[in-house]
């Protein structure tokens, strides 16, 4: 009786610490994915300037979907799913900082980043 309550409270443990490093492992992807979707954003956003908003989506998806499939298996449906949230998460994040900033916002940051350099004195 004693070693089965001995078990139990072990298989508890070991679960909870299973869970507490897969949360934290799941949190390290989230935070990476966010980290690449912008970058991607803004590197095609450099890359294409002449190209349609298509191919730059396009791009970000391949760089997004190649990041995803080098950390986790995915199903057909599992892929899908992430293709169409990543999708709209890109055009959502367009579409804010055209709002924002209007359609040329790589130079509104250039501009933000010279007001900045500016005003600091240790900066060229």
């Amino acid at each position: 009786m004693v070693l089965k309550s001995f078990l139990a409270l072990g298989l508890i443990y070991i679960k909870s610490a299973l869970m507490k490093t897969a949360r934290q492992a799941a949190n390290l992807i989230w935070i990476d994915l966010w980290e690449l979707i912008f970058s991607a954003i803004a590197e095609a956003e450099k890359q294409f300037q002449q190209d349609s908003g298509k191919l730059r989506k396009e791009w970000v998806m391949d760089q997004v979907v190649h990041f995803l499939g080098e950390r986790a298996k995915l199903n057909f449906i599992q892929n899908f799913l992430v293709q169409v949230v990543i999708s709209r998460t890109i055009d959502a994040i367009i579409a804010q900082i055209n709002a924002e900033f209007g359609h040329d916002w790589v130079a509104k940051a250039k501009e933000v980043e010279r007001q900045l350099a500016d005003k600091l004195p240790i900066i060229d």
